[in-house]
């Protein structure tokens, strides 16, 4: 009787992302941080990762409810028909919305922008108060895992 004492594993070949999966060196990078989890930036986040993004900061108690809402609905909901009625995204187009890169640290400055040009930052029901908080949540918690 013959005993083989050699350990057989099995061969693995490892597959290398062709030139489409990371255009350049950049998108390779973002990509990898993106998967390692290593920052957010919210200056480019699709409305996909900021739904993600804004449940674990209403999680930590950095947000309330509300402004959770204001994250996750933040962007177009539908399209003006040609008779002003309201006509919401196909798939295919809500897909590419939620999947297209948003700067949201923009997007607070420019609806604080909106509140102050028309004379409401001082109004309770404007939302003001809620963007400035926001907006300084967002530009502190850049960067961060």
């Amino acid at each position: 009787m013959i005993i083989d004492t050699a350990i057989r594993t099995p061969s693995f070949q490892q597959k290398t992302p062709g030139p489409s999966a990371a255009p350049n060196g950049t998108a390779f990078a973002d990509m990898l941080t993106k998967a390692a989890g290593l920052y957010r930036d919210f200056t480019r986040m699709t409305p996909n990762d900021m739904k993600t993004a804004a449940k674990k900061l209403f999680d930590d108690g950095k947000i309330d409810l509300h402004q959770l809402g204001m994250l996750q609905m933040a962007g177009p909901l539908g399209k003006v028909g040609p008779n002003g009625q309201f006509i919401p995204f196909t798939p295919a187009e809500k897909a590419q919305i939620d999947n297209t890169p948003v700067n949201y640290i923009q997007m607070t400055k420019d609806a604080i922008a909106g509140i102050e040009s028309r004379g409401q930052a001082s109004s309770p029901t404007s939302g003001y108060r809620d963007w400035k908080a926001l907006n300084a949540l967002l530009t502190q918690q850049q960067g961060v895992r």
